[in-house]
C-alpha cells in the first residue's frame, strides 16, 4: 500500500506530465496552423470550409497555450520566472543551456546550474498545470 508522500509524488509526475505534453503540443498545432495557412492560399479548394474549420482550431489551440503561460506570468515574479522557462523549453524548444543562459540574463542570477533548473522546471510545471485547461 502506498503512503500519502508517494501517492503524493504520483500525482506530481502525473501532473507535470500531463502539463509538459500539454504545452509541447503547441508545435504540432503550429504545424497545423502553418499547413492549414498554405491550403487556404489555394485558389481552386475543394473543401475550403473543413480547412478554415482546421486553421480555427489550431489558432485557438496555439493561443491557449500561449495564452495560459502570459497568465502565469502576471501572477508574480517567482510565476513570471516559470513562465518565461516554459515558453523557452516547450513554446520555443530552446535547448536546457539556451533557456538557462537567458533566464540569468533576463532575471540577473549568477548561475543557474542544470540541476537547479531541473527543479525549477518542475515547480513551473505544477504552477502552469492550475491555470491549463
Amino acid at each position: 500500500m502506498l503512503s500519502i508522500t508517494q501517492s503524493t509524488s504520483i500525482n506530481n509526475r502525473a501532473t507535470q506530465r500531463a502539463t509538459k505534453n500539454f504545452l509541447m503540443s503547441y508545435r504540432h498545432w503550429q504545424f497545423q496552423l502553418n499547413q492549414a495557412i498554405l491550403l487556404l492560399q489555394q485558389p481552386q479548394l475543394d473543401n475550403r470550409q473543413m480547412i478554415q474549420k482546421r486553421y480555427q482550431r489550431a489558432l485557438e489551440e496555439c493561443h491557449l497555450r500561449k495564452q495560459s503561460l502570459q497568465m502565469l506570468g502576471k501572477l508574480g515574479t517567482q510565476e513570471a520566472f516559470a513562465a518565461d522557462l516554459l515558453t523557452a523549453r516547450f513554446l520555443k524548444r530552446w535547448s536546457i543551456a539556451k533557456t538557462c543562459q537567458f533566464l540569468t540574463q533576463k532575471y540577473h542570477l549568477t548561475y543557474l546550474a542544470e540541476r537547479t533548473f531541473n527543479r525549477d522546471q518542475n515547480r513551473a510545471l505544477r504552477l502552469s498545470s492550475q491555470l491549463c485547461p
